[in-house]
């Protein structure tokens, strides 16, 4: 029997944050402020791999 994995995509961030519940216009509004972080570094491509057990984390705007 085939592993459930083994022709899935990798999720990327921008699929883990719609699979939160988070709207299209709110993650491209988070990615223009620069408030998304993928394991603690500041995500720059929302479609880079982003496999559990990495954590996205929205952090509030730089003042």
């Amino acid at each position: 029997m085939a592993s459930m994995t083994d022709d899935a995509p990798t999720p990327t961030v921008w699929s883990r944050m719609l699979s939160a519940g988070i709207s299209e216009d709110a993650i491209r509004q988070h990615h223009i402020n620069g408030t998304i972080h993928l394991d603690g570094a500041a995500v720059t491509d929302l479609d880079q791999p982003a496999a559990p057990p990495a954590v996205i984390i929205i952090r509030p705007p730089s003042r």
